[in-house]
């Protein structure tokens, strides 16, 4: 009867307990032991599993200082510094560490948009693209800036904002190979070829109008709607967000 209790109480503790690899080819040979042994070593092994984790994680990358208490999210952080992205699309060149981005990635192929808005007509491909798109219903601004009072609802825009203080003292590392323009981000380096390939990728919906710059094609519209633009340090403000609202959904 002792034995059989042993054995009971082994299952409820590996029922209720999730362990790694490790620990739980640990706890197999305690069974084993128990069923052919009196119960001691058992009763040990059970404290043991009902202590709480440790403060000090078991795994750490010996290469930097991330410390896991799985082997798989080891295994899955290793990735970054080989390198080696071993979830591949059959359909293009795109590979992924992650099996999750490969599965968003493969709807771009599919042009399934399984995210819907439940304000309008919008979808997309990605929970966050529609939670951020949410925020054009709510007003919500969470990205705010630390050295103004300026918010967005999108962290790139804020990344971009930030250049806008620091554009003085920041180092302009980005050199355009045709001409002597060099700047402190991709961004502007982007914009500043389309004076060089006549790009312009902004084009108005309403007549042939096209630039190649976002604000510019905000101010446009005004010739449309009659509405007025303001600038504002830093930024450009559209004083009414119906024309952005019509276009984000289309």
């Amino acid at each position: 009867m002792e034995k059989k209790d042993s054995h009971v109480k082994f299952v409820i503790i590996h029922s209720i307990l999730r362990v790694d690899n490790d620990v739980w080819r640990e706890s197999k040979s305690f069974l084993r032991e128990a069923e052919n042994e009196n119960s001691t070593k058992f009763n040990n092994f059970s404290k043991k599993m009902k202590r709480p984790l440790r403060k000090s994680q078991p795994y750490d990358c010996n290469l930097c200082d991330y410390p896991c208490f799985y082997v798989s999210r080891l295994q899955r952080h290793m990735l970054l510094h080989t390198g080696e992205k071993p979830f591949k699309c059959r359909m293009c060149s795109y590979s992924s560490r992650l099996k999750s981005s490969l599965t968003v990635h493969i709807r771009t192929h599919s042009e399934e948009k399984p995210f819907k808005c439940h304000l309008c007509s919008y979808s997309c491909n990605q929970a966050c693209h529609l939670k951020q798109h949410l925020t054009t219903h709510t007003g919500e601004k969470p990205f705010k800036c630390h050295l103004c009072s300026y918010s967005c609802n999108h962290a790139g825009h804020l990344k971009r904002h930030l250049t806008t203080h620091t554009t003085h003292t920041r180092e302009k590392h980005i050199k355009c190979h045709l001409c002597p323009f060099s700047c402190s981000s991709n961004f502007h380096l982007k914009r500043h070829m389309c004076t060089h390939t006549g790009e312009k990728p902004y084009k108005c919906h309403l007549c042939p109008f096209s630039c190649n710059q976002n604000s510019n094609l905000i101010m446009h519209m005004c010739t449309h709607t009659g509405k007025k633009a303001v600038q504002m340090p830093f930024v450009s403000l559209f004083l009414h967000t119906e024309f952005y609202l019509e276009n984000s959904h289309a």
